[in-house]
């Protein structure tokens, strides 16, 4: 015979749950639990039964244990994996935003060389009408140079010195 108490403390386990084990099975331990100087006392034959119900428990609970050990492990396994996967994607990120960096530098470049070039190009085309405009200034000239020889080859000298135009 001994107490729950007792029962407990040989098992390892809490006297609470040993109460709640006797409360469950109150009407087969009928006569095997009994109340001895204010304190339940059992027999071996309730120490029997209580340890073949709570082990069957512990034994599907030590199955559950290891599932959730399992899962639990391989959701483990799968935070670390989703860890590496965020720290691929930030570092990813990093280059990507370093890229972008880089390339509104060479728009920014590209927009002030376009620029410039616009620039560049208008002084051009302003050049190419001046020099157009001298070609044409200077062929005007030419055709005036040309008529002004032609006129002056009629001209002859005289016997005098004084020039006489030709019909």
């Amino acid at each position: 015979m001994m107490t729950l108490k007792e029962y407990a403390k040989s098992r390892t386990i809490s006297y609470e749950s040993v109460r709640a084990q006797a409360q469950k099975y109150k009407e087969e331990l009928e006569g095997h639990v009994t109340i001895e100087d204010n304190h339940r006392v059992m027999d071996d034959y309730a120490c029997n039964f209580l340890d073949q119900h709570r082990l069957k428990r512990i034994i599907v609970m030590q199955s559950d244990n290891d599932d959730l050990k399992h899962e639990l492990e391989r959701v483990q396994e799968e935070n670390e994996e989703l860890k590496y996967a965020i720290i691929e994607l930030q570092k990813e990120l990093q280059d990507m935003a370093k890229k972008n960096a880089d390339l509104k530098e060479d728009l920014a470049r590209t927009d002030t060389l376009l620029m410039l070039a616009d620039k560049e190009h208008e002084h051009m085309v302003k050049v190419q009408d001046e020099i157009r405009q001298s070609h044409d200034a200077l062929l005007e000239s030419q055709k005036d140079l040309i008529e002004a020889t032609e006129e002056l080859a009629r001209y002859h000298r005289t016997f005098f010195g004084l020039y006489i135009r030709e019909l």
